[in-house]
């Protein structure tokens, strides 16, 4: 009689014990009533240190300050590229660019690659995206995993943001994962209404006033014949405005604070659209059960190479992106998360390292798949204190198609430019990277070489196993 009832007893336990495992599971799994909906909007070219929450003293942003005083803020997050399609490629596929393969324009991103969008497709997130930049067409690839993919070319936030309240409202029916992007902050420049002289100086009557001559765009990617910016050069340690026939017209100081004056016009435009866009949010009784994401994919130079002694800046455009130095990888990241409050993150994070903390904070387990392709490192243990700030930590990028590239700690920060040129920065004494210490640092410089070179051989591993 007393076995029989301890064995009762026994499998009572059991019983107990496997309802108990079985619950702790499917509470991990995300539901349709609980699960946060999750928005990351990309505002392309947006630097950082441009934005009020950063310390800019113009006021460019009062909307996303005040959105930072509910938000997650980062103050080192580093974009894997300074050109959109391999930074968004990196950030949708947790990938750095020669692990995913899309280095840029001239590449297509493999179906065998895992994206964000996918993994959140096989969990019941309905899948959106509204983009504005040309590089992010689908025909590259990026378009994998959403249900629905609309882009169009160097088109504002003014045009996408309604086409994505329209799906919200009429074809959303569930939770969903919306990427919206725009063109805004963008060249050309010159923006609509108070917003293209809200912050230039009304008595500059520089050659760059003259926009029946003169267009504050890239030749590259206008159609505009008077489009300028790419033949604004760094020639002798200064800016000159190099015309199409080989005429040189230096530019002078104010010319300068023109173009960023312009630039910063931009910002605030954009500021107010996606205001608009938060307050459409809360009248559809979204926003508070929402992740939000505000960041950029890359920033942009702004005559910052005219600061810099190394000779490699020489004859760089003095204007634009490609480059890697903090300007243009130092992305601005604000996260609004259900449950968190809000807070100032100083450690360096990486980009990438959003496809796997989306997850951890939707209670997603990384499946086999996922934990084979993904390169980022969830934050969650970092956001809850369950981990400490590491000082070795170290964020990488590439652009010119692999042939430039970055190792970046909170301290240090080495690039290397083809098989032979190399520039070292101490961010902490050189925040502005004006001064290169390659040749007085070998020590350093050995370390973050060989640093660089095995993540370099990682990326190349990671690819040839899906190429």
């Amino acid at each position: 009689m007393k076995r029989s009832y301890r064995i009762r007893i026994g499998i009572l336990a059991g019983v107990f014990l496997l309802a108990g495992v079985l619950w702790l599971w499917y509470s991990s799994l995300p539901r349709s009533g609980t699960s946060p909906n999750v928005i990351i909007i990309s505002v392309d070219t947006m630097r950082a240190d441009h934005l009020g929450l950063y310390g800019y003293s113009r006021d460019t942003s009062p909307n996303l300050d005040a959105f930072a005083s509910e938000a997650l803020v980062f103050d080192q997050a580093i974009a894997q590229a300074p050109f959109t399609l391999p930074s968004v490629a990196s950030i949708f596929t947790s990938q750095y660019p020669s692990a995913n393969g899309l280095l840029d324009t001239s590449y297509r991103l493999a179906p065998s690659k895992l994206t964000i969008a996918e993994t959140l497709s096989q969990y019941g997130y309905q899948t959106a995206a509204f983009v504005g930049d040309g590089e992010l067409q689908g025909s590259f690839g990026i378009n994998q995993g959403f249900d629905r993919y609309i882009d169009q070319g160097g088109v504002s936030l003014k045009e996408t943001i309604p086409l994505a309240l329209r799906w919200l409202e009429r074809d959303r029916t569930g939770k969903f994962f919306l990427f919206l992007q725009g063109f805004d902050v963008h060249a050309p420049y010159w923006k609509p209404g108070p917003y293209n002289a809200l912050f230039a100086d009304p008595e500059y009557r520089g050659i760059l006033a003259d926009s029946a001559r003169y267009w504050l765009d890239y030749a590259l990617t206008s159609k505009n014949p008077r489009a300028v910016l790419d033949n604004i050069k760094k020639l002798n340690g200064a800016p000159v405005l190099v015309e199409d026939n080989g005429t040189r017209i230096p530019l002078t100081q104010e010319d300068i604070e023109y173009i960023v004056a312009s630039y910063d016009g931009g910002v605030r435009y954009t500021d107010n659209l996606i205001a608009g866009f938060f307050d459409e949010l809360k009248q559809l009784g979204l926003f508070d059960n929402s992740i939000i994401i505000v960041l950029a994919g890359h920033g942009e130079s702004l005559g910052d190479i005219l600061k810099r002694s190394h000779p490699s800046t020489d004859g760089l455009n003095v204007i634009g992106h490609g480059q890697v130095y903090d300007e243009l990888v130092r992305a601005p990241l604000l996260m609004k998360v259900p449950g968190f409050e809000s807070s100032r993150v100083s450690s360096q994070v990486q980009l990438i390292d959003l496809f796997p903390t989306i997850l951890d904070f939707l209670k997603i387990p990384q499946s086999r798949q996922v934990r084979a392709n993904i390169q980022g490192e969830s934050l969650l243990p970092l956001l809850k204190g369950e981990q400490e700030e590491n000082p070795d930590s170290y964020a990488f990028g590439e652009g010119e198609g692999g042939a430039l590239r970055f190792v970046r700690t909170p301290f240090w920060k080495l690039i290397v430019r083809g098989e032979n040129m190399f520039e070292l920065y101490h961010l902490q004494e050189d925040s502005g990277e004006t001064t290169s210490m390659y040749l007085g640092q070998s020590d350093v410089v050995g370390q973050l070489q060989d640093v660089l070179a095995n993540q370099y051989l990682e990326n190349l591993q990671i690819k040839s196993r899906n190429p």
